[in-house]
């Protein structure tokens, strides 16, 4: 099992942990934890404003941005691309 799966399975087990405590679960520093949360598993967890990470219930598969196609009141608009999955 690699550290981003494993990191899911002790948020299931036990969620709000902080980076550090997933860190010293599995013996490797706080920055590779963090480098998965905030890349590989964005969407799939977040962060409260304690600093504690969760679980999303759906996972959110974020589509990359597009230029905006059309102008209204000197706004531009940029379509929504987020995708959830039950």
């Amino acid at each position: 099992m690699d550290l981003s799966q494993a990191i899911l399975e002790a948020l299931k087990e036990k969620p709000g942990q902080k980076a550090y405590e997933l860190a010293c679960r599995f013996g490797v520093k706080r920055t590779d934890v963090s480098a998965l949360l905030y890349g590989e598993l964005r969407g799939r967890v977040y962060q409260d404003s304690q600093y504690r990470w969760w679980l999303r219930e759906t996972e959110v598969i974020a589509q990359p941005k597009q230029k905006a196609k059309t102008k209204k009141a000197g706004f531009s608009i940029l379509p929504c691309q987020v995708i959830f999955r039950l």
